[in-house]
């Protein structure tokens, strides 16, 4: 997975069908509680809206990502040194609630809309 394609998605000028591609194989299954993600480090840093995240639910709310793939971005966003989140305590909860659903909420359509709002 690409943090520059990621940032493009967030910018519009990556589609999600683009961003699903991106994600297939980053990650890699350990156990049943344990993955590896793999993923490129971006250059810039990126300071992460409310609005990126609601576009993600979207995507997902829209069938053109899976709800899963917000683990893998959820995880990506939280252990990357260049998206950065300026004081966006909820929004930060929210990204580690997707990042690991095992231990917090399934990441099914209902959960994403509760997140949207």
């Amino acid at each position: 997975m690409s943090e520059d394609v990621l940032a493009a998605f967030f910018a519009g000028t990556v589609s999600a069908a683009q961003l699903a591609a991106d994600l297939a194989g980053a990650e890699e299954r350990v156990s049943n509680v344990e993955s590896l993600i793999k993923t490129k480090d971006m250059r810039a840093e990126l300071a992460i809206t409310p609005e990126m995240a609601i576009r993600l639910c979207d995507a997902v709310l829209g069938k053109q990502l899976p709800p899963s793939a917000l683990a893998t971005i959820g995880f990506a966003l939280i252990a990357s040194d260049h998206f950065v989140w300026d004081g966006e305590d909820v929004l930060r909860e929210i990204v580690a609630d997707w990042s690991c659903p095992e231990v917090n909420y399934a990441l099914n359509l209902e959960n994403v809309k509760r997140c949207r709002a």
